[in-house]
């Protein structure tokens, strides 16, 4: 029952094809009613919730070998670093279009309740699986207790007392209900600090906050005390890329945006960290099968 008044609420206030902003800045509702395929985003650290239909999130980038995670209403998203991304929807219709929630993550908020859960001794509980885990971004079982705060989050979106009041409250049950699950350590990984975050997280908030400036192999070594052979190998183990390749298809993948928000072409180059208009349509075409001018 719980699940159709989600479908309900989340059909009503996203009318519109694409994104549909909130009375709750960090909540996004999306509805697509046609089918696509390998459609690129840049996903910053998130939690989405399919409550109808399904997609398939992509990372990994030209030359490599996609990861990928599959979720739908039975299993939520948890996206714990800035990363560029395709992904694909399908099976739908106007009858039956994909209906999605994005809860983008609050890191400060994250900070503070990391902070009081490990004061009471509760990383023993909340990072058990983290030394093991490779990844930066998982699909996971939605649980009964975890559709019960999404739905009384959405519920104060249609009142804008309730929404600034409120809505903090219920973000902050909602993480904990995630660092308490199976992939808590993945909402660790936005705490930059936090000594149980996978080892290339604060290397990608690193180059969230630099990539439009020279990033070298030797930065980012020292940034994770490591080798430059280790750094190698542990970030395309994470992120199918090697850093390198990471940091042009972030800057890709920023300029795409800026451009498609009205930016002009060079500045959009220019802004991301290219230098050679030549050299960025020739990697943007590459990356995205598009010159930057046929997505204007």
């Amino acid at each position: 029952m719980s699940h159709d008044i989600l479908v309900d609420i989340v059909n009503r206030l996203a009318p519109m094809e694409g994104e549909n902003l909130t009375l709750v800045p960090l909540i996004k509702l999306y509805r697509h009613e046609e089918s696509f395929r390998r459609r690129p985003y840049m996903y910053g650290p998130c939690i989405c919730i399919v409550v109808q239909g399904r997609k398939r999130m992509y990372y990994g980038g030209i030359g490599n070998q996609d990861k990928f995670n599959d979720y739908n209403p039975e299993n939520y998203l948890i996206n714990s670093v800035s990363l560029p991304i395709e992904s694909d929807a399908y099976d739908l219709s106007v009858e039956e279009p994909f209906l999605a929630i994005q809860i983008d993550i609050d890191q400060s908020l994250a900070s503070k309740l990391v902070a009081e859960m490990d004061g009471d001794g509760a990383e023993r509980k909340c990072s058990r699986d983290t030394a093991n885990n490779l990844d930066i971004s998982l699909s996971s079982p939605m649980t009964p207790g975890l559709n019960a705060v999404v739905l009384r989050l959405l519920e104060t979106l249609d009142d804008p007392v309730a929404a600034k009041i409120l809505s903090p409250v219920i973000m902050y049950e909602l993480y904990y209900e995630i660092l308490c699950g199976p992939r808590g350590q993945l909402l660790r990984n936005c705490v930059a600090q936090d000594i149980y975050a996978h080892k290339i997280a604060p290397l990608v908030h690193y180059i969230e906050n630099n990539y439009n400036k020279t990033i070298t192999i030797e930065t980012l070594s020292a940034l994770a005390g490591m080798s430059a052979s280790s750094l190698y190998t542990k970030f395309k183990e994470a992120t199918t890329m090697t850093p390198l390749q990471f940091i042009q298809n972030f800057r890709l993948h920023k300029a795409r945006r800026l451009i498609l928000s009205g930016t002009s072409i060079g500045d959009a180059s220019y802004a991301v960290g290219y230098n050679s208009p030549s050299q960025f349509s020739r990697e943007f075409k590459r990356l995205f099968n598009q010159s930057p001018s046929e997505i204007v």
